[in-house]
């Protein structure tokens, strides 16, 4: 499968899969900006994805030596979006309070990731076709609970 991408900015780096074994591609920053509270990354680009697939866009494991989580989870891009891609960060410090509106140097480490760091890795999915029905009842299973009810 080919996947076209289109540069969009000046620092950008082609995704890459870190190891032959990868299943999705790592992201690099191309530039960041601040905005509502939040640290946005530009990717540097836009893909055309195949019709009939989606990518989503999920935090890299390196995450958890940073003070943020990913904003939305999970970024779904659709077949059809052919828009820059970003990655969002939200704080669970203080450093929001410090960042909006300016620019502070990964030395300070108030920044996760710096340009030309892998920020965040995607991952391309057929889309299914599902059609969803009403039913009055539901197949009945010995799994009634959830929310932890199986255990730890």
């Amino acid at each position: 499968m080919d996947l076209k991408i289109k540069k969009e900015h000046k620092n950008f780096k082609m995704p890459t899969k870190a190891t032959q074994g990868s299943a999705g591609f790592d992201c690099y920053v191309a530039d960041y900006f601040f905005s509502d509270g939040s640290l946005w990354y530009n990717l540097g680009f836009s893909m055309e994805l195949p019709e009939g697939y989606f990518a989503l866009v999920t935090s890299r494991s390196s995450i958890v030596k940073t003070s943020g989580i990913q904003a939305n989870c999970v970024g779904v891009i659709d077949t059809d979006y052919r828009g820059i891609w970003h990655f969002v960060m939200r704080p669970l410090n203080k450093w929001s309070e410090q960042l909006i509106g300016e620019i502070v140097q990964k030395e300070d480490n108030l920044i996760p990731y710096n340009i030309g760091d892998r920020c965040c890795q995607f991952f391309v999915l057929p889309i299914l076709d599902i059609t969803l029905s009403e039913h009055s009842s539901l197949t009945s299973t010995n799994r009634n609970g959830g929310f932890g009810s199986t255990g730890k």
